[in-house]
């Protein structure tokens, strides 16, 4: 990625132009100016995308590389050797013009090269395309028998499972199809459950256990691996025999797949497997007498209408164009994924992009071709920072869920992602590349939150392997999938590892890679958690990702204090953390959990006072520790947006005032002190975090029998909150009055006596709760719950669990134009009652959706 190399590059530049405590010296200036200039250009060349310059391409990423090494290796060499009062009391004189020479010499011939062909350079095509407005229902277009045949099937009657094969080539449309009926509202109504789970050519029973599991909200995301292949082979058919159920099998690829999973799935009215495939004889092999569907191509003028409404939508088509845009929608050979993805590209472009698509895909001799050349196609009309942000995905296994939280953090530490003119933060410009993504059909949203933000995605599974093989030509990543004490000798080139199997690096002469190790930049263990204690040699110098979360330290790693060049850093590690580690200057996420069955002291551990000069920092994430008081001359944390799971000690106005952009607060309370009010009295300093749109409260283990009463303090929050969750604070529900009129929350969470009391009278004129949209209510001890008509105009859904108590929802309720659904579980009968009264009586107005479910039936 060369693109990615240079900004890399110049990102190092301008951090060397603002020294810190630990950063007190000065590089050559003429050759660093030199070198700037010379990268400045390259990065407004490459951001044109041109075509046809491979060769350059990857001439500027090696000597970028090579670059890189060079400032590292010298600030890491001056760093290593030098107090933190400056090199000069070590009698250390740096070389800072080592190898620099050499690289501008390179890098002058690159860039002459470069401004010879720039005047001869063809427009590029869609050098920043525009998110298109699409929808998925686009890919259906010409599809209405084959919809009319998977309604028909899923709505008949029977007594016994059904089968619903079906099969057809790559990029045809199988999934989006299957996805639009499963999705129905008529479908949704007719089956209590409902699953979709994606089976990986790898297959593993267990995996696709859990997968269904989740899908139905029976296992929360990350759990189910402790359990055995029976137990939960049991637990998904005690859910499947509550009532009727649909599940979809995702790309299954051989009939041994079928023939392992089928005895998973119950007889019962209304029960049905969706079995997507490529091939006929897998469909053929899931056959239990309903019959096979092949999904075929589109043909006629069904091509053509799909491509004119993905890129001219309403508009016709210019006459200039119509010959070759015909020629592209024909060339697509009726496949709906290529036509989409085509579109995509092509929107607003000019003739001679026209031309170059339909020669892309003249000569294409099978689908798997077609595809292949669509996905080049669309790869190369990609924004330069979100071809590497979209190889990077590929880091993570085919078909997993990966958490935005995650990737976006990734994405920023590896200097992919930051603000510019168009995004005024990294995070914005990573939610603006993911949306990018998404809407390409690259991407797909495999979660969202309950107010409808993307909290998981995956890489379509056809562009996956494109993609892949992208990246290993590119030498982006590479994945180690078998135990090894050392990197496979024929990847000593490449900067990123992701290790799936836990490798342990006893020393440095198991490396096998001698001189060459240092070239190492990140590190990502995404193995299962290692059980054992595990050594792990981190000798490398130049590291700036570590993600080793699922290896288990039991004493601080010393080689990571020398780890100078670290952005992000995650660890399990249960002890204390050395004051050393304040010296990592260019620190952007450090996240530090303890073991699952580490006992929490009841000492305050706080991490060392230099901590305040960390001033990159964004996130923090520090199970069982906290921030050191600041002294007077403490600076502000500016660029910290993210603080999670401190404790109260955290959250004092000495602190909260020196992070003044801070958006995203989590608190975790372990031994609440014996006047509980006083661990709570922090929420009147919220106010003072004038930019947090995100608020966590957990109380790990209130003492219910001393408290008593419910607790009053006084509650604030800043307007700018969306989002609250509180857990175990035991309140009073007075105190919702100053949640009721917050006017941009749109979610709830109250969970295990979060609020304490039997009666919930929500009073206020006007409307309260202004912008909510999600409502949970549980394990409250709630009995009455009193609403008035005005209050919740915008709630869409209300999840009400564990609160035995409760005796109705307010009738009101029904007046609620947005509401969509309401869930219970494990609630009284009268309370459900209310919920089936309140949508009888909406009936004419509009659909709620009215779930219940017993843990009691997970048993039976």
């Amino acid at each position: 990625m060369a693109y990615t190399a240079v900004m890399s590059v110049l990102k190092t530049l301008d951090e060397l132009q603002f020294p810190c405590d630990f950063q007190n010296f000065q590089y050559p200036g003429s050759e660093i100016r030199t070198l700037q200039n010379n990268l400045t250009f390259l990065q407004k060349f490459l951001k044109r995308n041109p075509p046809g310059i491979e060769d350059l391409d990857v001439r500027i990423r090696e000597t970028m590389y090579e670059a890189e090494d060079v400032l590292d290796s010298n600030l890491s060499n001056f760093m290593l050797n030098s107090g933190s009062s400056g090199w000069a009391e070590n009698n250390y004189i740096p070389n800072f013009s080592q190898g620099l020479d050499a690289v501008n010499e390179k890098v002058e011939s690159i860039a002459k090269t470069a401004k010879e062909r720039s005047p001869h350079v063809d427009p590029p095509l869609l050098l920043m395309p525009p998110v298109p407005v699409v929808s998925r229902r686009n890919l259906i277009v010409g599809r209405e028998k084959d919809l009319k045949y998977l309604k028909d099937r899923l709505k008949a009657a029977s007594a016994k499972l059904q089968t619903v094969p079906i099969f057809g080539d790559r990029g045809i449309g199988k999934t989006h199809l299957v996805q639009t009926v499963y999705d129905d509202p008529d479908i949704v109504w007719m089956y209590k459950k409902r699953a979709w789970v994606k089976v990986s050519q790898d297959h593993s029973k267990k995996e696709t256990l859990v997968g269904l599991l989740r899908s139905l909200k029976q296992i929360g995301s990350g759990k189910g691996q402790e359990m055995t292949e029976d137990e939960l082979a049991k637990r998904l058919s005690r859910v499947l025999r509550q009532g009727s159920y649909l599940i979809v099998l995702d790309d299954v690829c051989n009939p041994e797949v079928w023939d392992s999973l089928k005895d998973l799935f119950p007889d019962g009215s209304y029960s049905r497997v969706i079995l997507i495939t490529r091939r006929k004889e897998v469909a053929e092999s899931a056959n239990n007498g309903g019959g096979v569907k092949e999904i075929q191509p589109l043909d006629g003028e069904e091509p053509w209408s799909l491509l004119q409404s993905e890129v001219f939508r309403y508009d016709p088509c210019p006459e200039d164009l119509e010959t070759t845009a015909k020629r592209v929608a024909e060339n697509c050979k009726g496949l709906p994924l290529a036509i989409v993805a085509i579109g995509g590209v092509l929107k607003k472009a000019g003739p001679k992009d026209w031309e170059i698509a339909a020669s892309s895909l003249t000569d294409c001799a099978d689908c798997d071709d077609l595809i292949d050349a669509v996905m080049s196609l669309s790869y190369k009309s990609l924004p330069q920072y979100a071809k590497a942000c979209l190889l990077y995905m590929g880091i993570f296994p085919n078909n997993y869920d990966i958490r935005l939280s995650k990737l976006f953090k990734l994405w920023i530490a590896e200097g992919f992602v930051d603000k510019n003119e168009q995004f005024n933060s990294p995070e914005k410009m990573a939610e603006g590349c993911l949306l990018l993504l998404v809407e390409r059909f690259i991407v797909v949203v495999t979660e969202r939150n309950p107010v409808g933000k993307i909290k998981t995605c995956r890489v379509d599974g056809v562009y996956f392997e494109f993609f892949k093989k992208k990246a290993n030509e590119e030498k982006f990543f590479h994945v180690i999938t078998d135990y090894t004490d050392s990197f496979p000798d024929e990847t000593w080139t490449y900067e990123r590892f992701s290790i799936r199997e836990n490798i342990q690096f006893a020393d440095r002469d198991k490396l096998k890679l001698k001189n060459r190790v240092p070239t190492v930049r990140s590190l990502l263990f995404e193995g299962a958690q290692e059980q054992n204690p595990l050594w792990v040699h981190l000798d490398f110098k130049l590291l700036k990702v570590l993600d080793a979360l699922k290896v288990r330290f039991y004493g601080f790693p010393d080689e990571i204090l020398k780890l100078v060049h670290l952005r992000y850093l995650a660890l399990t590690y249960p002890g204390e953390i050395p004051e050393e580690i304040c010296r990592l200057w260019n620190l952007r996420f450090l996240i530090i959990l303890r073991h699952r069955n580490s006992k929490t002291s009841e000492a305050v551990s706080r991490l060392p006072l230099e901590i305040w000069n960390l001033s990159e920092l964004r996130h923090l994430q520090l199970m069982g520790r906290d921030l050191s008081d600041p002294s007077t001359s403490s600076p502000r944390l500016e660029n910290l947006v993210t603080l999670l799971d401190v404790s109260t000690h955290s959250c004092t106005p000495e602190i909260l005032q020196r992070l003044p952009n801070l958006k995203k607060l989590g608190v975790r309370i372990e031994s609440p002190a014996l006047d509980v009010a006083e661990d709570l009295s922090f929420l009147s300093h919220l106010t003072m975090l004038a930019s947090l749109e995100s608020f966590k409260c957990v109380v790990m283990h209130p003492d219910f029998a001393s408290q008593g009463a419910s607790l009053n303090p006084n509650l604030s929050f800043p307007a700018t909150i969306t989002e609250i969750s509180l857990s175990g604070c035991g309140l009073s529900w007075d105190n919702m009055k100053a949640i009721a009129t917050l006017p941009k929350l749109e979610s709830l969470k109250l969970r295990w006596y979060a609020f304490h009391g039997t009666e919930w009278k929500q009073e206020g004129d006007g409307k309260v709760f202004p912008s909510l949209r999600f409502l949970l209510l549980e394990d409250l001890n709630i009995q009455l719950w009193k609403a008035s008509s005005g209050h919740f105009p915008w709630l869409t859904n209300l999840v009400i669990r564990h609160c035995y108590r409760l005796r109705e929802i307010p009738a009101v309720f029904g007046n609620i134009p947005a509401l969509k659904k309401i869930e219970l579980v494990d609630c009284n009968a009268f309370a459900l009652e209310s919920a089936q009264k309140i949508k009888m009586d909406r009936q004419s107005r509009g659909y709620i959706r009215v779930d219940f479910h017993s843990s009691r039936d997970d048993h039976q």
